[in-house]
């Protein structure tokens, strides 16, 4: 499950520690007032990368699930102005 905080600017992911509770990761906590997050494996590498909104910065950006979870990051546009909220197509092909 993926969450974003305005309060905090982070973007967290719980992961199900299989003990019926959750363990909080942090992905990003430098984010300018997160609005939305939405889970999509866009290397389609078979792991779900984080597709971000940040509005007060205008920021659209990508996490992607690699050998360390998250810590790759790619900035999509910084022209989003005032964005809200996020989605992709699983088969969309961001390279073309």
């Amino acid at each position: 499950m993926l969450a974003v905080s305005d309060t905090y600017d982070a973007v967290a992911w719980f992961e199900n520690d299989q003990w019926h509770s959750f363990l909080i990761r942090y992905i990003t906590s430098t984010l300018h007032d997160p609005t939305s997050v939405f889970a999509i494996d866009i290397d389609e590498d078979g792991t779900l990368d984080a597709l971000t909104t940040s509005s007060e910065d205008d920021t659209v950006t990508i996490y992607y699930s690699d050998a360390s979870p998250f810590s790759t990051t790619e900035i999509i546009t910084t022209m989003a102005e005032g964005a809200k909220s996020v989605f992709a197509a699983a088969s969309a092909d961001i390279n073309h």
